[in-house]
């Protein structure tokens, strides 16, 4: 049984979702014979299932079958138990794809109330949660919630991982991006601009490139009409990339590719087709 679910999840990753459907159905139906419908693995087998209709773009299936294995944790495991919880974090992704914000809502808070008492509210997996709650908010226009849930979650990281932690820096980014759609450009540029003097000094790379990518802060400063700034920034990027990856790495090319678009904003036509030509022939 285990062998057929490890086959029905490398099917899922290889994109074969009408193979890995079939697989995971069999296991279904052999684990909830076998061992039971509440059984652990019975249940895991049932969320990989939902997981894969959804996929296959199956909404309703896949939000029956998440409801299903919250459901059946919660009656043999508990409501605090890592599986109840997963599972509800799963439908809550359901949930937010289907545009049922309130419920979405209210499951990832669930989760990020239950996972603060029982871990704390420095754990990893608390802030997590947290996160998703923010990114929700966001997407439903409730940017000041959302502002809020980030620079907490930023303060905590900071305090308890360091100001260098990935983790940190990455929320910092969502925060700068937030802070974008608010028309706050100069405090998100700050942001973008201060993550990226970070991992540049940790990296130990000179003049490297100030943004989380070449397109981040160059569509800032574009929008802002600083063309000029856009193109010197893209210009550190390409350096610093073909620097670490070569000349014919896709992602450097990618960047002479994206540097092509900031001449052409900037009318440079014949700056920007050299760098087409060298992309191309690199």
């Amino acid at each position: 049984m285990t062998c057929r679910h490890d086959i029905a999840l490398t099917l899922s990753e290889q994109g074969r979702l009408t193979e890995a459907e079939k697989e995971f159905r069999s296991g279904l139906e052999i684990r909830t014979n076998v061992l039971g419908a509440e059984h652990p693995s019975t249940l895991r087998n049932q969320a990989s299932l939902a997981s894969v209709l959804w996929s296959l773009g199956r909404q309703e299936g896949a939000e029956a079958g998440h409801r299903a294995v919250v459901k059946t944790c919660t009656h043999t495991l508990g409501p605090q138990h890592p599986s109840t919880l997963a599972s509800r974090d799963n439908l809550a992704s359901v949930l937010w794809s289907l545009g049922k914000r309130t419920e979405a809502e209210a499951e990832y808070r669930t989760v990020s109330n239950t996972t603060g008492q029982l871990l704390g509210p420095d754990h990893p997996d608390t802030l997590a949660s947290r996160n998703n709650i923010a990114f929700l908010l966001a997407h439903h226009g409730r940017l000041a919630g959302a502002e809020a849930e980030h620079r907490s979650i930023t303060r905590i990281r900071t305090r308890v991982l360091g100001p260098n932690h990935p983790s940190t820096l990455a929320g910092r980014i969502d925060l700068a991006l937030l802070l974008w759609q608010q028309n706050r450009h100069s405090e998100a540029e700050h942001e973008h601009r201060a993550v990226w003097a970070i991992r540049s000094q940790a990296l130990g790379i000179q003049n490297a490139p100030r943004t989380t990518n070449p397109e981040t802060l160059y569509s800032e400063l574009r929008d802002l009409g600083r063309l000029a700034e856009a193109a010197a920034e893209h210009r550190i990027v390409v350096d610093v990339i073909t620097e670490i990856w070569g000349p014919e790495n896709p992602i450097t090319l990618g960047g002479q590719t994206n540097r092509n678009n900031v001449l052409r904003g900037l009318s440079r036509l014949a700056a920007a087709d050299a760098e087409h030509r060298a992309a191309q022939y690199t």
